[in-house]
């Protein structure tokens, strides 16, 4: 097993054969480094390596904004852009923005069973309530362009009902996302994988 290395000051954890003069993170000197022990198996340390959960979920958090400014912007544009280009671009990204949506979901709940164990804790319940409104949500906006383009008065309740959608996408985004922060750095010790549990050795 490869040893690692922990940084004193930053808290920074690399291969010790990668370490050079300093810290890639803060620049301190190699000497400010400790030995340091994973206590994570390798299965589990092979997916929370991989950080599925935090690249996926960066998808949905950039189209989100996005998805609000063009529903504002839209009154604003002269009609005559509106067919070449505002609608293709909010059709495209409306119904391809739930999928993302799904992903980081799914990967989330993986996330949380493979580095907390279990998604019952209180932080992980609010990240589920507010995932499902989130997925719920990104599922309205794919479905109001569906249904008809925001030109003129008669489908003004639809162009608002997107904005109000889209504005709640953006919130939950962005929460998730400040929750998610604190949570990506914790890990519990041990074996245990997503679906299954390691045997203990039976004492001789």
């Amino acid at each position: 097993m490869k040893e690692h290395v922990r940084c004193k000051a930053c808290g920074y954890i690399l291969e010790k054969d990668a370490l050079g003069e300093v810290c890639p993170a803060c620049g301190v000197k190699k000497e400010m480094f400790e030995p340091w022990e994973d206590k994570v198996g390798a299965a589990r340390r092979l997916w929370l390596d991989l950080h599925v959960h935090p690249i996926v979920v960066h998808l949905p958090n950039a189209i989100s904004p996005m998805l609000v400014l063009l529903a504002l912007a839209y009154p604003l544009i002269p009609a005559s852009m509106h067919t070449s280009f505002f609608w293709p671009v909010i059709q495209f990204l409306s119904w391809l923005f739930p999928l993302m949506v799904l992903g980081a979901f799914l990967t989330g709940i993986i996330d949380g069973k493979v580095r907390y164990r279990k998604l019952s804790t209180p932080r992980l319940l609010q990240k589920s309530v507010l995932g499902t409104i989130f997925v719920v949500a990104s599922i309205v906006v794919a479905v109001l362009p569906a249904i008809g383009n925001f030109e003129g008065e008669a489908n003004f309740g639809l162009w608002l009902g997107y904005v109000i959608t889209s504005i709640v996408s953006l919130v939950a985004a962005s929460v998730l996302g400040k929750w998610g922060a604190h949570l990506v750095g914790g890990v519990m010790p041990g074996e245990k994988v997503f679906l299954g549990k390691k045997k203990k050795k039976v004492a001789a």
